[in-house]
This record gives structure tokens, sequence and C-alpha cells, in this order.
């Protein structure tokens, strides 16, 4: 049975250096789909013209402050953070996969911090993801998804979202990956490993901080493990 709905209550809390309005401090970035793993993509695609929508909610408290060495909070830039991704996939010919994610937030913070002036309160709009996945072999619909599999997507994120509210990179980041999947009857795993490009580096600094944050290309990697409930 697909669920098109699923709650996320509470996730990420991000500590950092020192934030920029051209920054999305929203890292939770759900899978499309009910064949992945929340933020893991697995190897298998939609099947042919399946069309699946599906919706994430979750909130995220103090995503974005400024600590000291003792890891305590001097200043809090965003303090809450409730996000919906709303998830749209298509599948093509058994193989390829067309996703869109369009998250939008409710963001609350202080107006201005350090020097460094952000909007108020209130609802913003995130950068939108454009997901594209092939399938390079195993895990088809004829051996019903068992087996091991390969695949690689591209994620790319557009300069949609508010940065004034730190929910947008205000630029275009591309993520591809390679996917990799086995599955039996009653367990599965998989692990993605990737690169997230940047291509405008970010030098993050706050008045009254020591040092900063450099923002730039990045190495992604993730593993998840399911088990099969009938």
């Amino acid at each position: 049975m697909r669920r098109s709905l699923r709650l996320l209550p509470a996730l990420l809390a991000l500590a950092v250096a020192g934030p920029a309005p051209a920054q999305n401090v929203q890292n939770f970035k759900p899978t499309v789909g009910t064949w992945n793993y929340f933020t893991t993509e697995g190897a298998r695609t939609a099947r042919h013209l399946e069309f699946v929508p599906s919706l994430y909610l979750s909130y995220a408290k103090t995503p974005l402050a400024v600590r000291d060495a003792d890891g305590n909070i001097q200043e809090t830039l965003v303090d809450h953070l409730a996000t919906a991704n709303l998830l749209l996939t298509m599948g093509f010919f058994d193989m390829l996969e067309l996703g869109l994610d369009i998250p939008v937030a409710y963001v609350a913070g202080d107006d201005q911090l350090s020097g460094v002036a952000i909007s108020g309160d209130g609802v913003a709009f995130g950068d939108i993801r454009v997901i594209p996945k092939v399938r390079l072999f195993g895990l088809t619909n004829k051996n019903k998804g068992q087996g091991f599999g390969m695949a690689i997507s591209v994620p790319v994120e557009l300069p949609t979202g508010d940065a004034d509210k730190y929910f947008g990179n205000d630029q275009v980041v591309a993520n591809p990956k390679l996917i990799l999947e086995g599955r039996a009857r009653l367990f599965s795993f998989a692990a993605n490993g990737g690169v997230r490009v940047r291509p405008d580096s970010q030098s993050v600094g706050i008045a009254n901080a020591d040092g900063g944050l450099e923002l730039g290309t990045e190495a992604t990697y993730s593993a998840a493990m399911g088990f099969g409930l009938g």
C-alpha cells in the first residue's frame, strides 16, 4: 500500500560559526516516491507513467545560531523552521524517473542580529528541486524489486527560495550522486555518494564572532536500511 502523506515530527539542529542571507538552513531534503528511504535514494524508479504525489512535514528548533567554543548559543537567527515539502514524481520506461520538490516554510527568528539584516517572521518559499534519476541495472519490476541495483540521480536546486529568511541558496546547486541498493524479501539497504556543487563559494562572517564559515562544494553521503513488515 502506498501512502501519500508522511509526517516527520522533528529533526535537524544545525550549529554554524556564522550565517549569511544567501544560505538555505533546511538540510532535510526528502526523497520522492514511496520506494526510497526518507533522505537516502534507492535504485528503483517509478513504473512507466506512474505518478506518485507525497507530502512531508518537518520541524526544526534553532537550526541557525552562533555558538561559542563550548557549544553555547550566543545569538539565534532562525529559532523555528516548519517546512512542508510537496513532492511529485513520474516514471518513464521503467528506468527513468523525474521528481519535483516544492518546499514552503514558516520561518521565525530575530529581525536583526550582529549587523546582518534579515526579514521578519513569516512564510517563505524555498528552492525548488528537480530530481532526475536513471536506473542503470537491477531491481526491475520483473524480479519483484529484489536483488541488487545501481542508479544515478542529479538533484538540482533552483534559486527560487527566500534568501532573506535563510531559506534559499541564491544560486543553482547540483548534487549528482551514485546510488547502490540491495533488496531481499523482508530486508533492504541503500547507500548514496556524491558531490554538492556550489558554483560560487560563499564566505560567511558575523560581527563579534570568531572566524567565519566558508560554503562551497562539498561531498555528500548517506546510508539506510529497511525491514519489511508484511
